[in-house]
């Protein structure tokens, strides 16, 4: 009998054991995402995707988006502005894009995204300089939004590009840091320069070397102090909170 008892004592410290195992793999899989409340930290992941490191020109990660208390899976894409030759964020993939052309980052990305993500699934894509008019055209891409759900496009440092007479889905959330050129190099600056501003969201920054405003295409978006008041997708005073599944991150070359 005291066997027994033995016994039964063993199988119920392994069975403890075991659930406590269990329980502590479930609370690190649930703190394992990376909260994103603001937009400068949405700007991050643009710039955590870099051929120069190598960790290629665009990334997409699962995760979460957080609305009003409520929790929706969604699927994270960030594209990165124009770094390399030898890859298709190059700046022939970027005179076509601010044209509003198709171009090899955009065949690339619309590649990786297909490959990736699945059918219906729900998506949020921001996009720096180059990436940011990708983004756009992603998401006025018929096969794309045929695919998926679009759900917010949010743009650093980048123009409106001409998408006339195409479908677009999801809100876009453009915005622009003082001082920064870049959002004004599209035909829409010369064609229709009411509509290049209509909807742009300006914020001054420290510009950390004076004398240099070109700066503020890569820095002007890192300030927490210019971009405090900007959710994670971009809305001014919204609090939307995009929590990312780090260990689920794939990032992609996209070849020129």
């Amino acid at each position: 009998m005291k066997r027994n008892t033995t016994l039964k004592g063993i199988a119920t410290l392994i069975v403890s054991l075991v659930l406590i195992s269990c329980l502590s793999v479930n609370a690190f899989a649930a703190g394992r995402y990376t909260k994103v409340k603001k937009s400068y930290q949405t700007y991050q992941y643009t710039r955590d995707a870099d051929p120069t490191k190598g960790l290629g020109t665009m990334s997409i990660s699962k995760g979460k988006i957080v609305e009003n208390g409520t929790s929706k899976a969604i699927w994270f894409v960030a594209l990165h502005g124009v770094e390399t030759e030898d890859q298709a964020d190059n700046w022939n993939s970027c005179l076509k894009a601010a044209g509003g052309n198709n171009n090899a980052y955009l065949k690339g990305a619309k590649k990786a995204i297909k490959k990736t993500i699945p059918s219906n699934a729900t998506v949020v894509i921001a996009g720096h300089s180059l990436g940011g008019m990708v983004a756009q055209q992603l998401r006025a891409d018929s096969t794309i939004i045929k695919k998926y759900k679009v759900l917010f496009t949010v743009t650093f440092g980048s123009p409106l590009i001409n998408v006339e007479g195409k479908k677009t889905e999801g809100k876009l959330n453009r915005l622009a840091a003082k001082g920064d050129p870049v959002p004004l190099l599209s035909d829409y600056t010369v064609n229709d320069i009411e509509k290049q501003f209509k909807d742009l969201q300006v914020e001054d920054h420290v510009i950390p070397v004076i004398g240099v405003p070109i700066l503020a295409h890569i820095t002007g978006y890192y300030d927490e102090s210019a971009w405090k008041d900007y959710d994670a997708v971009g809305k001014k005073g919204g609090s939307t909170v995009l929590k990312i599944d780090d260990s689920t991150t794939q990032y992609f070359y996209l070849p020129a």
